[in-house]
C-alpha cells in the first residue's frame, strides 16, 4: 500500500512538472511572437508616414537601420 501511493505521488510530481514546463515555455515563445509583432507594425507604421505624409520613398540603408533599431527596441531578432 505504501509503495502504491509513493509511486503516484511521484508520478504526480513529475505530471504537474512537465505541465508547469509547458506553460511557461508557451509564456515565453508568445511574449517573444507578440513583441515581433509589435516591432513590425511599427516598423509599417514608419513606412507609411514616409510614404504618405512626407511623400518620399525611403532608401535601402534608412530601412535597414529602422529594422536594425527596432530589433534593438523590441529585443527581438530579425528573423521573428
Amino acid at each position: 500500500m505504501v509503495e502504491i501511493s509513493s509511486l503516484f505521488l511521484g508520478l504526480f510530481g513529475i505530471v504537474v512538472n512537465i505541465i508547469t514546463f509547458i506553460f511557461s515555455y508557451n509564456k515565453t515563445i508568445g511574449a517573444r511572437n507578440e513583441r515581433a509583432k509589435t516591432a513590425n507594425n511599427d516598423i509599417i507604421k514608419i513606412l507609411k508616414r514616409n510614404l504618405i505624409m512626407e511623400r518620399r520613398v525611403p532608401k535601402f540603408e534608412e530601412i535597414n537601420r529602422l529594422i536594425s533599431s527596432k530589433i534593438i527596441e523590441y529585443k527581438v531578432r530579425e528573423r521573428d
